[in-house]
């Protein structure tokens, strides 16, 4: 093989070499643009996804905003008494100060059914005492509004047994919020 030939073959394998260069960089151009069209289809779905969900997101804002205006306005109460400790000596003591001398006392925690809800459970209280009707009248507006989170669950009043005495079981539930990280964010 002579000099012209070894140059002729040297040049015909730069040419092939170049050609399979540019056959395997084109095949990945090919590639690079069908994975870019794919990430451009999947960027277009997360957008439109977000967009439908932020819409989302600003209806229930406008739907909620009264519901998350009480609550702001009514959660200073339920965190007064957020733990069954302190439902039970909010209780004792709103008990004490009325003078009631209670004939039956008690109370239980009761877990709520719906996971979603800001508050996980309640504290239910049952008190039974005699007294003078006025006396048990007035104690009983005293304790709604001194515990305004409370609610009356049950109530009976029957005749008690001198005069104007009445006997009165009522059964008292103190709402317990979910811990902060459980309950639901209710953000503006």
């Amino acid at each position: 093989m002579n000099n012209k030939h070894a140059a002729s073959f040297i040049l015909f394998m730069l040419i092939g070499a170049m050609g399979y260069g540019t056959l395997v960089m084109k095949r990945k151009l090919n590639e690079m643009q069908e994975a870019e069209s794919a990430a451009q289809q999947s960027y277009d779905i997360a957008m439109t996804s977000r967009q439908t969900e932020q819409a989302m997101l600003q209806k229930r804002k406008r739907e909620t905003e009264g519901k998350r205006e009480y609550y702001k306005e009514w959660k200073q109460y339920f965190e007064a008494v957020d733990t069954e400790a302190k439902s039970d000596t909010q209780f004792n003591n709103r008990i004490k100060l009325g003078g009631l001398i209670a004939l039956n006392k008690a109370s239980e925690t009761v877990k709520l059914s719906d996971p979603d809800s800001s508050i996980a459970s309640a504290v239910k209280a049952t008190l039974t005492f005699e007294d003078d009707y006025k006396k048990a009248m007035e104690w009983l507006a005293n304790f709604e509004s001194g515990v305004p989170a409370s609610r009356v669950a049950d109530l009976k009043v029957e005749k008690g047994q001198s005069g104007d005495e009445i006997r009165m079981e009522l059964e008292f539930e103190f709402p317990l919020m979910a811990d902060a990280a459980a309950a639901p964010k209710l953000t503006k």
